[in-house]
């Protein structure tokens, strides 16, 4: 298990000559870590209300159960380093026993002294599992201790003694509340339930421990062994969605389509037009019902006068089928929750869960290796499945290729300080949907700083496969960054971001306007 902690602290009244009641202190621990060789606890800090503007200078103390360090405000909003515990900390949180945290920042925000602390207790959560048979049923508690709020994805499961399958499961979506139970199938004999409550959505943590602010987790789990026959229990009532121990089988396929041909660049673009979700149960008995998928996400929208806004859109999309298309055409990882409600085998059914996807897209990154006169370059392209080939270039503003690279989307290359166009083409399969992408950044080579600006028409194009692939093959004929085989010399002056694009265009309206007359 490991527990991930923020907590927002108000800034102590009268602490100081100058404090600002906009200034605070968010505070992270992080248990378990290692701690040289030993298990322990990780604390992070930062400055809750300041800005990059802002001109601060001073010095953090962390305090944990009389252990007490001191190091330098760094050149984000927080220490310069992470503060570790080990030692007696991290037994006391190993035996579930409360620890108190203290991160105090002393120093001066533009010109002006202040002293920001916060203080909480952190206490590892663990689930409470109790069982009592109905029947041809077992009724599955869970309560999560250490803590009066909470939200996260429940499992409960119960196995047959000695058999790693389960016989049963239940995964909700998220639930609010520190104690839920179902109802799932009894298995003959003696056996272990199990329940654990995840909050975790990929590689980020999403569990909310202590309420909205109050701090994150990954993962709190229990589990009760019955060796010995399965206690009866009679009356009682259980909500009519935990009734059935169904799950839900989700799936999604992005949908493209061509865009219009831009004139200037010679090759049809390819967006998307929406993402078709379908939804089955895991039964082989009959199912009828209405499916609803809900889902909310983040978008903009263009004023009046060309500025842009902010908006949350959310909606809920209904299908006797189980299939609907969604309205998400951004690049971006999205969330809907698939429900389902009806009958399997002329039983009433209630049951929902999660599902999580990505419209693809790559991500680049530059950043100085251990020698810094050398530079790390990496590319990502999101998705639940990935497969496919990769080529990353590094040109002259002008296009000229200096670095090819192909294979893994990572590689070390020594570049002098200056100014270049970092490129990367991937080609193959993201979740099921053949298609090809490419991406290209301003890359900009300092001393101790590497940084990546996006190229204007450039950001995440997709293209077909077959795209993709003349793509790159173009890239090695001509030695230049290009759009296909055939269209390489053409492109070079896009990519320069300067004077001769501008050119470009220039020169192709003068031509159309002559062909018109």
């Amino acid at each position: 298990m490991i527990l991930l902690l923020w907590v927002f602290g108000a800034v102590p009244a009268g602490a100081a000559d100058g404090d600002h009641e906009r200034y605070g202190v968010a505070l992270q621990v992080d248990y378990p870590v290692k701690v040289g060789k030993k298990t322990g606890m990780k604390v992070k800090a930062r400055l809750k209300g300041v800005t990059k503007r802002n001109r601060i200078r001073g010095e953090w103390t962390v305090k944990a159960d009389g252990e007490e360090m001191t190091v330098p405000h760094g050149k984000k909003k927080g220490p310069e380093k992470p503060v570790r515990f080990g030692g007696t900390v991290a037994d006391r949180l190993k035996d579930g026993k409360k620890v108190s945290v203290t991160a105090t920042f002393r120093g001066t925000i533009d010109g002006k002294k202040v002293r920001l602390s916060t203080t909480r207790g952190v206490t590892p959560p663990k689930v409470k599992v109790r069982v009592r048979c109905r029947g041809d049923r077992v009724e599955v508690g869970g309560t999560l201790t250490r803590t009066k709020k909470a939200s996260g994805r429940w499992t409960f499961e119960v196995f047959p003694s000695g058999k790693e399958k389960p016989l049963d499961r239940y995964s909700s979506d998220e639930m609010t509340g520190p104690s839920h139970h179902v109802f799932l199938k009894r298995p003959d004999g003696p056996f272990e339930a199990r329940v654990t409550v995840d909050g975790t959505v990929g590689r980020e943590v999403h569990g909310d421990l202590f309420g909205k602010e109050g701090g994150r987790f990954e993962e709190a789990a229990g589990q009760v062994s019955l060796r010995s026959g399965c206690p009866e229990g009679t009356g009682g009532s259980v909500d009519e969605s935990s009734t059935r121990a169904l799950r839900i089988r989700a799936d999604h396929q992005v949908l493209l389509g061509k865009k219009i041909q831009d004139l200037w660049i010679e090759v049809s673009d390819s967006e998307v037009r929406g993402v078709q979700m379908k939804g089955t149960l895991d039964t082989e008995e009959k199912a009828v019902g209405i499916w609803r998928f809900y889902y909310r996400y983040p978008d903009k929208v263009r004023l009046p006068g060309g500025k842009e806004k902010n908006v949350i859109r959310k909606g809920v999309l209904a299908s006797n089928k189980g299939v609907v298309e969604l309205p998400m055409r951004r690049k971006d990882e999205y969330h809907v929750i698939v429900d389902f409600q009806g009958t399997v085998g002329g039983q009433k059914v209630h049951v929902k869960e999660p599902y999580h996807f990505s419209i693809p897209r790559v991500m680049q990154k530059a950043d100085p290796a251990a020698d810094p006169s050398f530079t790390v370059i990496e590319a990502v392209i999101t998705g639940r499945k990935v497969e496919g080939r990769w080529m990353m270039a590094i040109a002259r503003p002008d296009g000229k290729i200096l670095y090819l690279h192909e294979g893994k989307p990572r590689f070390t290359v020594k570049l002098p300080e200056g100014r270049y166009l970092l490129k990367t083409v991937f080609y193959g399969k993201v979740d099921g949907l053949t298609m090809a992408m490419q991406e290209s950044k301003s890359l900009v080579i300092k001393e101790k700083d590497r940084d990546t600006y996006l190229v204007p028409g450039k950001n995440n194009e997709l293209r077909t496969y077959e795209e993709g692939v003349s793509a790159v093959r173009g890239m090695r004929r001509s030695g230049r960054l290009s759009e296909s085989d055939h269209t390489y010399s053409a492109r070079a002056g896009a990519y320069s971001g300067g004077t001769a694009a501008l050119l470009v265009i220039i020169g192709l309206a003068v031509y159309r306007k002559r062909k018109l007359s």
